[in-house]
């Protein structure tokens, strides 16, 4: 999982369901691994990314969310 425009963050739920402890750092090639899978299940499934999704918005003159924290 990760937050808009953050670093993927990846847990092992079996042990920690409280996702208190971030693994991406020790598995980099398994976060590039999944990170690809995700983005050709999204492109599969017509998702458009939030940067697009904000410039659509913009676009029209309607409010778009708060892109950082």
């Amino acid at each position: 999982m990760r937050e808009y425009g953050g670093e993927w963050q990846l847990y092992d739920l079996d042990v920690d369901r409280a996702e208190l402890r971030d693994l991406a750092s020790e598995h980099p090639e398994l976060v590039g691994e999944l990170s690809l899978a995700w983005q050709d299940w999204a492109e599969g499934h017509g998702v458009i990314s939030f940067s697009d999704l904000v410039a659509m918005y913009e676009a029209k003159g309607l409010p778009a969310w708060q892109t950082t924290s």
